[in-house]
């Protein structure tokens, strides 16, 4: 991970596929969002690409599949994969017919009309109208939503820890 503070965001340069699945990157800036100065993850997943967030600075990752922005993640659904404090760079998933069964996904759900955010893995549900959010941790059940009450979403690409504070 390499971080400037000089420079500009620069063109991303698709240079190969990574079996298939995404265009991996030479170069590209990833903004970094804090979520508590943002309005919300539906907002900033939704409207990343509208300037009204602003990215408290940028990743710059070589050879990383295309990432709309990186946030840090809190809780322990996906424990031991990733730990509150670790951070996901995500790419926004605009159609919901286009969701990868089995991999890891920034998720909104609207629940009787509170607002839930998990980082999940996804899984089809008991019926075609459901999906099933599956955590790491064995201790947070499996649950089952209508695919009608997710407000945005986004596959993780990448994820990043930092070992030490000091």
């Amino acid at each position: 991970m390499l971080r400037n503070n000089d420079v500009a965001p620069v063109e991303v340069i698709p240079v190969g596929n990574q079996r298939g699945k995404s265009v991996i990157l030479q170069s590209q800036a990833v903004p970094v969002y804090d979520l508590k100065a943002t309005a919300g993850i539906v907002e900033l997943i939704r409207d990343n690409n509208s300037g009204t967030h602003i990215p408290i600075d940028y990743l710059y990752v070589p050879y990383l599949p295309k990432c709309d922005g990186a946030l840090t993640v809190r809780g322990d659904s996906m424990y031991p994969l990733l730990k509150s404090g670790d951070m996901v760079l995500y790419k926004e998933v605009k159609n919901y017919n286009n969701i990868i069964w089995g991999e890891m996904y920034l998720i909104a759900i609207n629940n009787d009309g509170d607002e839930f955010f998990f980082a999940k893995y996804l899984q089809k549900g008991s019926t075609a109208e459901h999906i099933k959010l599956v955590s790491r941790n064995e201790h947070h059940q499996e649950k089952e939503f209508p695919i009608r009450s997710i407000t945005a979403l986004a596959l993780v690409k990448a994820t990043i820890r930092i070992n030490t504070q000091s």
